[in-house]
Formats: structure tokens, sequence, C-alpha cells
């Protein structure tokens, strides 16, 4: 009960299923409201983070890639930012940067 008032009459009235609230209990309930919103704040830091290290990651598998010293000839620089995009999946842009940067 939610004072006075059972829990199906307080989740109709909020608008959520009886197993949200149930759910919500379990992972909250023994936080208090400064605690539940530095959960919130560590959360949303560690899908930046999370994000991050996939991008680094990526630029890092690219950097492999265009290490090679033939990736520069004139000749095979066109088709080499067509196979990192099709491989990677990133914009042209995106390869160009990091093939400049591993200069």
């Amino acid at each position: 009960m939610a004072r006075g008032r059972m829990i199906p009459q307080v989740s109709k009235q909020l608008g959520i299923t009886e197993q949200t609230y149930y759910r919500w209990r379990k992972e909250f309930g023994g936080l208090r409201l400064d605690q539940t919103k530095r959960l919130n704040q560590l959360e949303q830091e560690n899908a930046r983070l999370k994000r991050v290290v996939a991008d680094l990651t990526l630029d890092n598998a690219m950097l492999k890639e265009v290490a090679d010293p033939n990736f520069f000839r004139r000749t095979l620089r066109r088709q080499a930012v067509i196979n990192g995009r099709q491989r990677f999946d990133v914009s042209e842009r995106r390869v160009c940067w990091v093939a400049l940067s591993s200069i």
C-alpha cells in the first residue's frame, strides 16, 4: 500500500503497470532522491564513455589498415577510401580524417 491506497490504484493513477512499479521499487527502493539522481548521472556518463571507446576502437582499426605505405599512392588513394567506408561503415570524411591523422 502507498499512503493508504492499493498498488493497483496508484499504478493506474500514475499511468504505469504494476509490474513497472515493482521493478522500480526493486531497483530504486532503498535509494534516496540524491542517490537516484547520482545513479542516473553515472549511467549517462558510462554510456558516453562506451561510445567514446567504440569510436576510438574503430579509429584504431582503421589506422592499422591505412598504415600500409601504399595507402597514399595516388592511384590507390580513392580505392582505399572506398574500401575503408565499406569495411567500417563510416563516412568518407571520417576515413580521410583518420588517414590524414596517421601521417
